[in-house]
């Protein structure tokens, strides 16, 4: 881990396709470096909970992702369809992002009515995940924006250009 540069990185993906190997980098991982953002991969609900108490942050199991995709695909081919495009680079008229809201861009306390992002930039606020991890899956235009809270935004790469710029950095006026 020293080798590949963990005192430098901000996260940590242990897809290794063995649950002891990830587990073993998972649990060195955060005892070296407590804020390290980790993702490991697991093949079962067991190895999944040995890698939570790890430490991972987030785990992905290939294997049951694989067939909740392979129903998506029979049970909602359309929706499917849809999130395949706009999650890929297949989708280049449309894409997700995420930004933060940070004391330095001055908007934090703000709604989404009083910023008018739609009209100002194009963007749709499509979720609004707040500071406690909590997540509003369909914010109204009266949702407060606070510091700490992360919009997850559709647009093009314009619009969401013009998004990014008004949570970007406040030069402080003297």
């Amino acid at each position: 881990l020293r080798a590949a540069g963990l005192e430098r990185a901000r996260g940590l993906i242990a897809a290794s396709d063995d649950d002891a190997d990830n587990l073993y980098i998972a649990l060195s991982a955060r005892a070296a470096k407590g804020d390290l953002f980790i993702v490991a991969r697991a093949s079962n609900e067991d190895a999944a909970k040995k890698l939570r108490l790890a430490g991972a942050d987030r785990i992905v199991q290939p294997y049951q992702a694989a067939g909740r995709a392979m129903a998506n695909l029979i049970l909602r081919p359309q929706v499917t369809a849809f999130v395949d495009v706009v999650t890929t680079a297949s989708g280049n008229d449309l894409r997700f992002e995420e930004i933060e809201i940070t004391s330095e861009s001055g908007q934090g306390g703000r709604s989404i009515r009083e910023l008018d992002i739609r009209k100002e930039t194009g963007a749709l606020v499509v979720a609004l995940r707040k500071r406690d991890g909590t997540f509003d899956t369909t914010p109204t235009p009266e949702a407060v924006l606070d510091v700490g809270d992360v919009i997850i935004a559709a647009g093009t790469d314009e619009e969401l250009r013009a998004l990014e710029r008004i949570f970007a950095r406040r030069e402080a006026v003297a």
